[in-house]
């Protein structure tokens, strides 16, 4: 008797979803894709059919991942600093007086309902 390979109709990562009841959004934040390479890496790892890339792209079009950050495969970018100005010698003698009569307010504040 001689053994034959059955061709199995592999499930889509969209029907694991619905079973899951999740969304591709979600898988997707969850795991930190964002880009269709490394979602049909991860669809290859779980045995399942991965999406067609405009499927991909309708679910990250409204989504609010970064662009370029995914946090799973270790790229992760911060966006800039903002720079304040340093602060000038008549800012903080104005911070220092507004705070040495807020002291002294409560001071009065204090004795006054004693």
């Amino acid at each position: 008797m001689r053994l034959q390979p059955r061709s199995y109709s592999r499930v889509t990562l969209e029907n694991l979803l619905k079973k899951r009841k999740k969304t591709m959004e979600e898988f997707m934040n969850e795991l930190g894709i964002v880009s269709y390479e490394s979602l049909k890496n991860k669809c290859e790892n779980m045995g399942v059919q991965p999406p067609s890339e405009q499927e991909f792209m309708n679910a990250t079009g409204n989504s609010a991942l970064p662009k370029y950050s995914s946090p799973a495969e270790g790229i992760v970018v911060l966006l800039p600093i903002e720079k304040e100005e340093p602060a000038t010698k008549n800012d903080i003698e104005s911070e220092t007086s507004s705070l040495a009569s807020q002291k002294k307010k409560k001071k009065n504040d204090t004795s006054s309902a004693q």
